[in-house]
């Protein structure tokens, strides 16, 4: 896997034009994959020294905000699905709220998640392991699913409440849960 350090693909905030990495060779572009008002953004399937790999970029129209997104091309599921997830896991709390929490799941005292805002769990399990969430702490995994798109959940009770909840695209794992790689979480309370 290529270590990469400026983004393959994006927006300049400056200018607004798509700002390819020198050496990237654009295979498929989708142009407005977020069709939110005020907000320009883009996806593609590029090649970048002989790999494959997913990318999009959002912006505000003023230029306030942005981000972009990048993984390496799986068999695990379609760009399609990729591109929806993003939309839903990188926009609903940045330009909805402009906040980190989504507020999908909240995590209660036994480790057992609730569904908010439209969002269904489709598995959980509990606690989850030692290197997602501190031994002793209320911890849970799941894989829920929002507007059509399937994320991937680590829940703790944590003191630091914007790193208790970490949602993740789905399309980026083999499966949530025990599949999972382990999340800094930090001190417990």
């Amino acid at each position: 896997m290529t270590t990469i350090r400026d983004p393959l693909y994006g927006y300049d905030y400056f200018t607004g034009d798509l700002a390819p990495l020198p050496g990237v060779a654009v295979q498929r572009e989708v142009n407005q994959p977020i069709d939110r008002p005020g907000v320009r953004s883009s996806a593609a399937i590029v090649t970048y020294e002989g790999e494959t790999w997913w990318v999009m970029s959002a912006a505000l129209h003023e230029g306030s905000a942005g981000w972009n997104e990048e993984h390496e091309a799986t068999g695990n599921r379609s760009f399609e699905q990729w591109v929806h997830e993003m939309d839903v896991l990188n926009t609903a709390p940045m330009f909805d709220t402009y906040g980190y929490e989504a507020g999908w799941v909240t995590i209660g005292e036994d480790g057992v998640l609730t569904a908010h805002k439209g969002a269904t769990i489709l598995e959980q399990s509990s606690p989850a392991r030692l290197d997602q969430a501190p031994a002793g702490v209320p911890s849970a995994t799941a894989t829920i699913e929002v507007d059509g798109a399937r994320l991937c959940v680590i829940a703790r009770i944590l003191d630091d409440p914007a790193a208790g909840i970490v949602y993740l695209a789905e399309s980026e794992y083999p499966g949530c849960g025990d599949a999972l790689i382990g999340h800094p979480y930090g001190s417990a309370p």
